[in-house]
């Protein structure tokens, strides 16, 4: 079975570093900061650490992934295939990727989205986190 996913990362650009080294938006900053280590104040939950990244458009879709397989693969293996080759780590398993823009490897704060099931992960500090009530807008 081909299961495929987009996966949503935080690209800097030079404005964003300018944002960030100056403190012009410092909760842009913050936010920006707070998805590299999946940390905010007041014990946030990850979902609510996400969605201030997207309230600051903080994500872009950077590449898509197609992971062939079969039907009985836990999600959790398929994830962790999918960060393996995000950081460009030589596998076995079958994963075709395009990149559609330039970005880092994969990380911690970064969102899988699995297009089948239409499920979003956030890549945690160790694992993943199913993020509830998300939902992301995918602009061609």
């Amino acid at each position: 079975m081909l299961h495929s996913y987009l996966i949503y990362q935080r690209p800097l650009d030079d404005e964003l570093i300018d944002i960030i080294n100056t403190g012009r938006n410092k909760p842009m900053a913050d936010a920006y900061f707070n998805l590299s280590i999946m940390q905010g104040k007041d014990n946030a939950t990850p979902e609510k650490i996400v969605h201030t990244g997207m309230v600051y458009s903080l994500y872009q879709p950077t590449m898509f992934m197609q992971f062939a397989g079969s039907e009985k693969t836990l999600e959790s293996t398929r994830l962790e295939a999918i960060f393996t080759e995000g950081n460009g780590i030589e596998q076995d398993n079958p994963i075709k990727t395009t990149h559609l823009m330039k970005h880092s490897s994969l990380s911690v704060g970064d969102i899988v989205v699995n297009l089948l099931d239409n499920i979003a992960f956030v890549c945690m500090p160790t694992g993943w986190h199913e993020l509830e009530d998300t939902t992301l807008e995918l602009n061609v």
